[in-house]
């Protein structure tokens, strides 16, 4: 009963998890943390004194020896499986125990035979396995917008792209590169070349945008990286020039008669003449701006809805000055005898402030007869 008390003292202050023992010189439990069985046998070595060599060996659920490339012995990789735990002179007479934890599976071979100063257990050897996963390789995510909007002319615009490493091996930076007038690099936590991050964390990148006219622009935000997958993360900068005036009076719009040609019908696919008029009503000088000639099913007026037919740069228009622009233009596609509108938009990129921004579209009916 001696052997019995040791054992089970043992058991509730290591809380360990003993196997079934198969025989006197085997035993073999499930390693739940790993997926994987655990066997622990003992050969005798014939000679004039016997001694005998412990192995442990990992089989997976249908039995079958777990590659060594897959098992981490003490966090060092095996060269055998079965793998030798000790060589010993004992007695076949062996058992198993385990701890499931965070870092593996600790396992523990214990010699339960009789010495000469009675019964008693003998720990032969700790091991910690675990299985070998391999480490994913870094991954690049950027998030964040390119897309800064209307900027005043003479201010500033920054925004930030966060870089994050969905990997577990570390993610290097190359040379950061953003590209495009306008854009700059401004602020953010990513070294300009060669930031490290490692698995599960992020770095910002700040770019500014600051407009010197009124107009569009675009842009490219490059990030390289030692990801296998994606060698350079490219992100599409853009923003608008807005104008400004000092006095506010400028008025763009169009004059009460003649602002688009009378065009009423026309045929698909079929190339016509529209010509559109504007006039700057206010005191001050508009700076440039656009006007787009769309293309639209209903008179419900929708940019995004309607078929860009053409686009007028205008670099400026002066106070009480009428400029005019013909547009040569065709539509295909649209069923016949059916009004469509013709829309003029001044201004349609809203670069320019002025006393009135809501007399800056022109329309007129058109019909597609054959």
């Amino acid at each position: 009963m001696k052997r019995i008390k040791v054992i089970t003292v043992l058991m509730m202050a290591a809380l360990l998890c003993f196997s079934a023992v198969a025989s006197a010189n085997e035993s073999s439990f499930y390693d739940s943390g790993n997926d994987w069985i655990v066997r622990v046998f003992t050969n005798e070595n014939v000679g004039a004194a016997p001694t005998y060599t412990v192995y442990m060996m990992i089989l997976d659920r249908e039995g079958e020896i777990v590659p060594v490339a897959d098992i981490l012995k003490n966090g060092d990789p095996v060269t055998e499986n079965p793998f030798v735990v000790c060589d010993c002179a004992v007695k076949p007479d062996i058992s198993a125990a385990y701890i499931v934890g965070s870092a593996g599976t600790d396992a523990f071979i214990f010699d339960t035979h009789t010495g000469e100063t009675g019964d008693y257990v003998q720990l032969h050897n700790n091991i910690t396995l675990r299985r070998n996963t391999p480490v994913l390789p870094p991954n690049i995510s950027v998030s964040g917008s390119g897309s800064f909007g209307n900027v005043n002319v003479g201010s500033t615009s920054t925004n930030f792209f966060t870089v994050s490493n969905t990997g577990e091996a570390n993610l290097q930076l190359g040379s950061i590169a953003v590209t495009g007038t306008g854009f700059t690099r401004n602020g953010g936590t990513c070294s300009a070349s060669g930031q490290i991050i490692a698995g599960g964390s992020s770095c910002t990148i700040g770019v500014q945008f600051a407009p010197t006219a009124g107009e569009a622009y675009s842009g490219n935000l490059a990030i390289p990286s030692n990801d296998p997958n994606t060698s350079t993360v490219n992100r599409t900068l853009s923003g608008t020039g807005q104008a400004t005036n000092p006095t506010g009076n400028v008025d763009i719009t169009y004059p009460s008669w003649g602002a688009m040609s009378a065009v009423t019908s026309a045929e698909n696919n079929v190339p016509f003449d529209v010509t559109v008029k504007i006039i700057n009503n206010g005191t001050d000088a508009s700076g440039p701006f656009t006007v787009h000639l769309r293309f639209c099913f209903s008179f419900a007026y929708d940019s995004e809805q309607c078929r860009l037919l053409g686009t007028w740069n205008v670099s400026q228009l002066n106070p009480g000055q009428t400029l005019q622009n013909t547009f040569r233009v065709s539509v295909s596609g649209v069923p016949l005898h059916y009004y469509y509108y013709l829309f003029a938009h001044a201004d349609a990129l809203e670069v320019v402030s002025e006393t009135r921004e809501d007399n800056n579209l022109a329309a007129r009916s058109i019909k597609f007869a054959r």
